[in-house]
């Protein structure tokens, strides 16, 4: 025997303006968010109450028409109970919601080695002898510490693979499991921790445990997702530690095929000079001047950079063998602990000009990540 509950968008109430009432938005979002959470536990143990205990659940969506016009999609909860022997208690909580120091949310990408400056010449020459510009592949890796001398040179002379970050640079050639963190979350992880264990510790006195996390129908980050607690849960959770993350990854050192541009080494630029003499500069040209070569490159690796590539990925798969074997147990080791995804929401001030807050109060900017819950 089957019984449903279907829930609405859950979205967050507009605040208007009253110069002579304004509200605080921080603290009106931390009364929302508890009365959603009241609202969805008193639902769940209304059914409860009626001899069912929670099974599973599924976010839909369903069209929007008005006078048979397609106005967009919109969204509903289906969550289903199955009859039961017990009442179960429920509980819904979306998570800590914390106030923290403004920060700057811009983007930082990181490029993948070459630092300003074009691939024109920059100063003079490598020395007596010219460079590149002969139909010569090179494999030019981003980590220019394993780069051949004359490649070295040359990317130096370019102003190229300053720049190196095995991560974010290399290939990924396996990744069995990376638990980050957001910089936000480990910024304010304190702060979060405390107050998830003051809130989780209201349904640990009730005898509920961690039972699910869940989907709810909503636009709004802070409301997605949400943990549900029971008296048929069999965990009791908590965050895991802010410098625990595991990243088991195996990195293979990435490479471009290239073919450089020619340098004029001191001899030609000599020659050069020589050629503009009459009689002498003819003659010069008869015995050293040699037409520049077009360059025709391919991404076809050439059979000698497939055997340096090959020793430089031995070495790689070598190097990381012990640091992947000691990774793997530890991963799996945390997986066993794992229990879910635990939504956690930030709070930032905005910046606005005394007279938007002197009609409308301080606003706020909300950010939702996610860190790990763990078996206490």
């Amino acid at each position: 025997m089957k019984k449903s509950l279907v829930l609405n968008r859950v979205e967050k109430t507009p605040i208007g303006c009253n110069l002579f009432n304004k509200v605080d938005r921080y603290k009106r979002s931390q009364s929302q968010k508890l009365f959603i959470e009241k609202d969805v536990s008193d639902k769940f143990n209304q059914i409860s109450s009626q001899g069912y205990s929670y099974e599973d659940s599924k976010v839909l969506s369903h069209n929007y028409y008005n006078e048979n016009i397609y106005k967009h999609k919109g969204k509903h909860g289906v969550y289903r109970f199955t009859k039961s022997d017990s009442t179960n208690k429920y509980k819904f909580y979306f998570g800590p919601l914390i106030l923290a120091e403004n920060k700057n949310l811009g983007c930082n990408i990181k490029g993948l080695g070459c630092k300003g400056g074009g691939l024109g010449c920059k100063g003079g020459g490598l020395g007596c002898k010219s460079k590149g510009g002969d139909n010569k592949q090179h494999l030019n890796f981003l980590n220019d510490e394993i780069n051949s001398s004359e490649v070295s040179v040359l990317n130096k002379h370019f102003g190229l693979r300053k720049l190196f970050n095995r991560e974010a640079n290399d290939y990924a050639y396996e990744n069995k499991g990376s638990f980050f963190i957001n910089e936000f979350v480990k910024d304010n992880y304190e702060q979060i921790n405390e107050q998830f264990e003051k809130d989780i510790e209201n349904f640990y006195s009730e005898g509920l445990s961690f039972d699910s996390l869940i989907d709810m129908p909503s636009e709004t980050d802070m409301f997605t997702q949400g943990l549900l607690f029971s008296n048929s849960g069999q965990s009791k959770i908590k965050l895991a530690d802010s410098t625990s993350e595991i990243k088991v990854n195996l990195f293979l050192s990435r490479f471009d095929l290239w073919y450089f541009p020619k340098v004029k080494g001191l001899i030609t630029k000599v020659l050069e000079v020589l050629y503009l003499i009459p009689v002498i500069g003819w003659i010069l040209k008869f015995l050293f001047g040699k037409k520049d070569k077009e360059i025709k490159g391919s991404d076809i690796i050439t059979n000698k950079n497939l055997e340096e590539l090959t020793t430089i990925y031995d070495k790689d798969f070598n190097d990381q063998h012990q640091m992947e074997s000691e990774g793997n147990a530890e991963l799996e080791l945390y997986k066993n602990n794992y229990l879910s995804k635990v939504p956690i929401t930030i709070a930032f001030k905005m910046k606005t000009s005394w007279w938007n807050r002197l009609w409308y109060g301080q606003y706020y900017n909300y950010y939702t990540y996610f860190a790990n819950g763990m078996k206490r």
